[in-house]
């Protein structure tokens, strides 16, 4: 009985071995025609090795979940060196490629790019989840490597542990087909030690929460392509006959706002142009403002009238302009009470053919909150609002870092009294940028660049300052309630402790998992830090000094956090977004004001009166929200 057991186990053992060898099948390919369908290149001696410089196709390979690597030399020239994966045919694939004269200098040196019936649309997709920046040397060989699970992927360069770049959706979604590789043939990139396996990787990090932008206008009607060059002039809003001849397509924008026709039409080998048009309604008459972003060459009608038309293809405007979309400019539309129509003829030239429009004149409110007051610009770029609860009051750090007359100690705290809503704009004068502040008691506490200015709440005259030499850009502060003062430095990555005589700045971590600290709150026995690092919400045990990542984002500076007292923490982005995060890390936007360039800087929550205080950065307000229950 016990050989039959051990023979059974071997068995398995042995089917295990042959069905992780079938699922992980690996090719080490040399560059010849027998494993190559070569298009144009040529295989040659390079830096010590057999290269290959060209266009080339992997013979025999689907290529679905798994890792594809080579090694890269370039000398520094123009060039778009890469990997082709799940090519379907020449007009649909998803490449990652490296631009070796940017590296060093633009946040783009490192891509991913899809293209979609026949366009490459690198201008739509740019910035967080599709580039990212990269040192590039040349005259040496570089080891690229690409892990594809699903609709994500994510690059390595060199000996990096971890990605370069998260690419947190491809474009075509779950999809399979060739791999290749794709370079100039001039000598200006080279490629070396092909290898992939078929097998899906496992050390993929969890997807972060994507911020997208609110207020889109995500409903559309296109039409079919129209020849460019039998549709001018374009500037021209279409005659009856011509709506006739147009049959509409109704889409949808993508998460990120975008339309990109290229996945609604196809549109191959000459200029096309597209007709878009959306209807809505306004409350009144009136101009009202739109953001909008667009590839390549526009124009914009509303109710029937030329508004807008403008031109951002690639080298349009320098020969460093890359027209890549975004919300950059502003639309005045004049709207008519009830239903409006905005219409767009939009052209295509190279690198993308795409549009996104926002609203600009409404902020982005969930449901459970109310705006109950506003105030005058009385700040000097408030940074900080805290509450005395002894007073009943809040404190605003007047941070006034960009004035050219914001000398040292020429800075202020603001007192708001919250009865009768009025601002002494300077209750406390005499200091140097203050940015986070806390209350102790009677004592308040507030955060300089390189010191903590100590008060009675009672006796502004006293101004204690404690200077440390080893800090770099303090930035907040939390005190426990054991009376111990916790301190971020955002530019040195550490967290310190003041000392029980609050004489002396101690380490109190420093560690790589919390890299540019910035908001920081007590919460249960944890210290909770907005990570922007790596754009992650942290908890640290006060006694262990044990991490754990609550959450995190695919963009956006982390400046405030703060509990209300239901057991959710909040984090505000300071371009201007207020986030409300779950224990179990469900991630709730609650205030987007971003499209009207409001930002959010390090807010205040009063749970026993279910308020939300927000000081506006450079916008010079604070503003204050109800919490609805």
């Amino acid at each position: 009985m016990a050989i039959h057991m051990k023979t059974k186990c071997l068995i398995l053992c042995l089917l295990i071995i042959f069905l992780t060898t079938v699922q992980a099948e690996t090719g080490n390919n040399d560059f010849n025609s027998e494993n190559w369908q070569i298009f144009s290149g040529k295989i040659v001696d390079h830096l010590g090795r057999k290269a290959f410089m060209g266009t080339a196709l992997l013979k025999g390979i689907e290529f679905e979940d798994g890792i594809i690597e080579v090694d890269v030399a370039v000398d520094g020239r123009r060039s778009y060196p890469g990997i082709i994966f799940r090519m379907q045919s020449q007009f649909n694939r998803e490449r990652v490629y490296i631009r070796p004269h940017r590296a060093g200098l633009y946040e783009d040196a490192l891509q991913y790019v899809p293209t979609i019936n026949g366009i490459d649309g690198w201008q739509l997709y740019t910035g967080t989840g599709y580039t990212a920046p990269l040192s590039i040397p040349e005259g040496e060989w570089i080891h690229i490597r690409l892990e594809v699970m699903g609709d994500r992927g994510q690059v390595f360069i060199g000996n990096s542990d971890k990605p370069n770049l998260e690419i947190f959706h491809l474009e075509h979604g779950l999809s399979k087909g060739k791999i290749g590789l794709l370079s100039p043939e001039d000598g200006s990139a080279y490629f070396s030690n092909f290898s992939y396996t078929l097998q899906e990787p496992t050390d993929f990090p969890p997807l972060p929460y994507l911020v997208t932008p609110s207020n889109i206008m995500t409903d559309w009607d296109i039409s079919q392509p129209l020849d460019y060059y039998d549709h001018c002039p374009l500037d021209r809003y279409p005659s009856e006959k011509m709506f006739e001849k147009i049959n509409w397509k109704s889409v949808k924008s993508s998460p990120s706002g975008i339309v990109d026709v290229a996945k609604e039409v196809t549109a191959q080998n000459r200029p096309y142009l597209i007709y878009a048009k959306t209807n809505f309604k306004a409350d009144q008459d009136g101009v009202k403002p739109f953001n909008l972003g667009y590839s390549d060459v526009i124009f914009v009608f509303c109710n029937g009238q030329p508004i807008f038309s403008g031109n951002s293809g690639y080298t349009s405007r320098d020969s460093g302009f890359l027209g890549t979309v975004g919300l950059f400019d502003t639309l005045y539309l004049p709207l008519r009470k009830g239903n409006n129509e905005i219409f767009i003829v939009l052209a295509d030239v190279f690198g993308g053919w795409g549009f996104i429009l926002q609203r600009a004149d409404q902020e982005m409110v969930h449901g459970s909150l109310e705006r109950v007051w506003e105030s005058p610009s009385l700040f000097a770029i408030p940074e900080t609002a805290c509450y005395d609860r002894i007073h009943d009051c809040v404190y605003i750090s007047n941070y006034d870092g960009y004035r050219p007359s914001g000398g040292r100690n020429l800075q202020s705290v603001s007192r708001l009294d919250l009865s009768q809503k009025k601002v002494d704009p300077h209750w406390l004068k005499g200091l140097n940028n203050p940015m986070g502040m806390a209350v102790d008691g009677e004592t308040l506490w507030i955060v300089e660049p390189n010191a903590l200015v100590q008060i009675k709440t009672d006796d502004t005259e006293q101004i204690v300052r404690h200077v440390y030499k080893k800090a770099v850009s303090l930035n907040d502060i939390t005190i426990d309630e054991q009376g111990n003062i916790f301190v971020s430095d955002f530019r040195a990555s550490q967290i310190f402790q003041v000392s029980q005589d609050r004489g002396s700045l101690q380490e109190w971590l420093d560690s790589g998992q919390v890299v540019r600290p910035n908001g920081i709150e007590i919460v249960r026995g944890q210290l909770i830090v907005g990570c922007n690092g790596d754009s992650s919400v942290k908890s640290i045990d006060l006694k262990t000094k044990k991490i754990k990542r609550i959450a995190r984002f695919s963009d956006g500076l982390i400046d405030g956090i703060e509990a209300d007292g239901q057991g959710h923490i909040w984090i505000s982005h300071n371009q201007g977004r207020l986030y409300r995060i779950t224990a179990e890390g469900v991630i709730t936007k609650m205030l987007d004001s971003t499209n009207k360039g409001i930002p959010m800087a390090n807010f205040l929550i009063i749970p026993h009166k279910n308020l939300i205080v927000i000081p506006t950065f450079i916008d010079n307000r604070i503003l204050i929200y109800r919490l609805l229950q």
